[in-house]
């Protein structure tokens, strides 16, 4: 649930003011029966209950200091509780019923918005943000056979800084913005793929890491009618992802943060040939990344790997009349092969009607 207000105050602030409540329950039961379809549910032999509920208030000022200037000030409130813990059976000997857990903080942010000329502005951003363990993340047991992986019910939330500064350039029909970039994460909550012990088989598990930080910067061009008719819009993220501290693993430090990659670049070109017909053309890449924090996972072409890739993809969109569209679409044109975790689809060819009331 949430509510959302604002109002305009002495002219040069606009005041907002927010507030919000979720709640998530995990019930999640295994049981012995020999038949899974219409026999009974027979003894029970693994179960995952738990709740957490969060309750938030947010506020902030959009204070036009000058004409050129605005300041932005705001901060949210958050009040966190895990309860209803059960994890049956557990691997060790101790009681199945887990204890109830509470957490709160403060989460303030600061953003200045300057125009120092005609169809310039920069924009300077800082953050903090708080990342409460999930119920899943906090009580979902997954048992391979007759062995068990209990999760850490004792998972801390994450706390990360983040700050930016873009600097924009607008014209007729385009755009270019720069962005510089950076986030420090303490006790980030990373999932974690590995071996099941005595196993073959992969499961994922959550974990703290001790902090992790992102430098990096983003380009993003966007221009209509570069050439008669035709549009392009493009953009291209440098990140440097590592993991900074990790007491618990030391060989992970200085590694890249899991599914997170070095280099990312999209490319969208379209020709729009009359009012009803536009064509157009697309690319996506990334460059490879790794599923484990210690970046053990070198081999990405196989299930359960990571790899980059170069994916491109078209698409036609003709206007019948005011109100239908016929769209016609080929995704990963070049039939690219390649895997996140699981194969991704190969050459896909897709037809679309829109009818607009």
């Amino acid at each position: 649930l949430d509510a959302h207000g604002f109002i305009r105050a002495a002219g040069v602030h606009k005041l907002h003011a927010g507030a919000h409540y979720d709640a998530f329950t995990l019930r999640s039961r295994r049981f012995a029966t020999a038949d899974w379809l219409s026999g009974p549910p027979g003894t029970l032999t693994q179960e995952s209950l738990g709740k957490t509920r969060t309750l938030a208030l947010w506020g902030d000022d959009e204070w036009g200091v000058a004409p050129d200037l605005m300041l932005t000030l705001g901060a949210r409130y958050e009040w966190w509780k895990a309860y209803g813990g059960r994890i049956f059976p557990l691997s060790a000997p101790a009681s199945a019923d887990q204890p109830s857990r509470s957490a709160q903080g403060l989460s303030p942010k600061a953003s200045l918005h300057w125009e120092p000329a005609k169809h310039w502005t920069a924009t300077l951003s800082i953050g903090r943000a708080l990342r409460f363990p999930t119920v899943s993340e906090l009580y979902q047991s997954v048992a391979v056979g007759t062995q068990q992986r209990s999760p850490d019910p004792n998972l801390r939330s994450e706390k990360a800084w983040s700050g930016e500064l873009a600097v924009e350039r607008s014209s007729a029909g385009g755009r270019v913005r720069l962005s510089l970039f950076h986030e420090s994460i303490a006790d980030a909550l990373i999932s974690q793929t590995s071996p099941f012990p005595g196993t073959q088989t992969s499961v994922s598990f959550v974990q703290n890491i001790g902090r992790t930080r992102t430098n990096g910067a983003e380009l993003v061009v966007e221009k209509r009618d570069v050439l008669p008719h035709f549009d392009l819009t493009g953009s291209f993220t440098l990140a440097d992802p590592k993991i900074a501290s990790n007491p618990g693993f030391p060989a992970a430090v200085g590694k890249l943060i899991p599914q997170v990659p070095g280099r990312k670049a999209t490319l969208v070109a379209t020709w729009r040939a009359n009012d009803r017909l536009s064509l157009t053309m697309a690319a996506r890449y990334s460059s490879r990344l790794f599923g484990t924090i210690n970046n053990a996972d070198i081999v990405g072409h196989t299930y359960q790997g990571f790899e980059g890739y170069f994916v491109a993809d078209a698409r036609m969109l003709y206007r019948v009349t005011p109100h239908m569209e016929l769209a016609a679409g080929v995704e990963n044109l070049t039939d690219k092969r390649y895997f996140l975790f699981h194969p991704f689809p190969g050459r896909t060819v897709t037809a679309e009607i829109h009818w607009h009331l």
